[in-house]
């Protein structure tokens, strides 16, 4: 029974995870199930954020414990190659504040958060680290390898749905810059239909390439 009913939970899990099509989309639902199929009152999502440098805690990606703002990782401090979304290893402790094998930013959140107890694995596609899954505070039982495995299960589900909203920033990104070259582009064209001042056309594709390529400043 016990089986069955992990079956169908993760088949929910990827199911709802699918419909995640934009970052306007709401988690909650799947950080749901994850809390109940793991028997864990606290589900949360790490994100990599390589172009800032840090491993970041959205409140969004968090179900079961207060946020009131992200919570940042610097993914260069000392020991950081030793945590999950790196060493892409699964780790687990029934003692978490006790654990000497946790970093001082990971005892930082566990305090903020209430967690005593953790499971967290890495969000992995291909063999690109995108950040971690994590439950924790389970209040019975202590968790073991087989929950390890299980979250593995549920982190090949989620680690696909954080890719494709990546690709859906990148990509909106994309559009709107691509938007912005073709406004400089037409009102440069505008004002060489207006004017044969060269000084006050050259000033506009000065004004319009900066804002274009969202740089300090530019000359001609």
């Amino acid at each position: 029974q016990r089986s069955a009913d992990q079956s169908n939970r993760l088949r929910n899990i990827a199911e709802l995870s699918g419909k995640i099509l934009t970052t306007e989309d709401s988690f909650a639902l799947i950080l749901n199930e994850i809390s109940t199929l793991l028997d864990s009152p606290v589900v949360f999502i790490n994100q990599l954020e390589t172009q800032t440098g840090a491993l970041v805690t959205y409140p969004r990606y968090v179900f079961g414990a207060a946020l009131a703002e992200p919570i940042r990782q610097d993914i260069f401090s000392p020991g950081f190659e030793y945590s999950v979304v790196f060493s892409q290893t699964s780790f687990f402790s029934n003692s978490v504040l006790k654990d000497q094998r946790v970093l001082e930013s990971y005892l930082d959140i566990a305090r903020q958060m209430g967690i005593n107890r953790a499971v967290i694995v890495p969000l992995i596609v291909g063999d690109r680290s995108l950040g971690e899954l994590g439950v924790a505070n389970r209040p019975d039982d202590l968790y073991t390898e087989a929950d390890v495995e299980l979250m593995e299960a549920v982190a090949a589900q989620i680690g696909a749905t954080i890719e494709r909203l990546q690709l859906y920033e990148a990509s909106g990104a994309n559009l709107s810059r691509r938007v912005q070259e073709l406004d400089a582009i037409s009102a440069v064209t505008n004002e060489l239909t207006r004017t044969l001042d060269l000084d006050s056309v050259l000033e506009r594709i000065r004004e319009h390439s900066i804002r274009a390529t969202r740089a300090d400043g530019g000359t001609v």
